[in-house]
C-alpha cells in the first residue's frame, strides 16, 4: 500500500496500465520525489521508491527497467530489476542498436568484427576489401 502523500502524485493511465507520475521529472523524464529524513530532504527517483515500498528492496547491483518503455511510469508491475548492461541493451541508443547487429550491411557475420575509427563495427571481409581499395589508390 502506498502512503497517501505519494498516491497524490500518481495518475493511473487506463489503456496502458501505467501509473504516471504527475510531479517533478528530471531532465531525462524520470520521476523525482523528495523524502524528508529528520529535516534533511533527499531527492530520489520516484519509480525506485514506489518499487521498494510495494515489492521490497532492489537487489544489489541491479537497476530497474521500465518494461512499458514509459519513463514517467511508477507502476511496480512495469518495473523489472536487471543489470545495467541488459537495461541499456533493451534501449534504442546507437551503442545498443549496433551491439544487437549480427551481420554487416553486406551480409557478413560480425562475430569477429573490429571497431573502426568512427566507432562502428566492421567485419573482417569488409575491412580487407577497404584496405585493398586503399592500397590500389596509392
Amino acid at each position: 500500500m502506498l502512503p497517501s502523500w505519494l498516491a497524490l502524485y500518481i495518475s493511473p493511465e487506463p489503456n496502458s496500465g501505467c501509473w504516471l507520475w504527475t510531479s517533478t521529472l528530471d531532465r531525462d523524464g524520470y520521476p523525482l520525489a523528495s523524502r524528508s529524513r529528520k529535516l534533511k530532504p533527499r531527492t530520489v527517483r520516484a519509480h525506485r521508491a514506489v518499487y521498494e515500498l510495494v515489492s521490497g528492496p532492489i537487489p544489489e547491483g541491479l537497476t530497474l527497467d521500465h518494461s512499458c518503455r514509459t519513463r514517467s511510469c511508477v507502476n511496480p508491475g512495469h518495473l523489472v530489476p536487471m543489470t545495467n548492461v541488459a537495461n541499456v541493451m533493451l534501449g534504442n541508443s546507437l551503442g545498443a542498436v549496433n551491439a544487437r547487429k549480427t551481420h554487416c550491411k553486406n551480409g557478413h557475420d560480425l562475430v569477429h568484427a573490429r571497431i573502426n575509427p568512427k566507432g562502428e563495427r566492421i567485419c573482417r571481409p569488409c575491412q580487407a576489401a577497404y584496405m585493398r581499395r586503399r592500397r590500389e589508390k596509392s
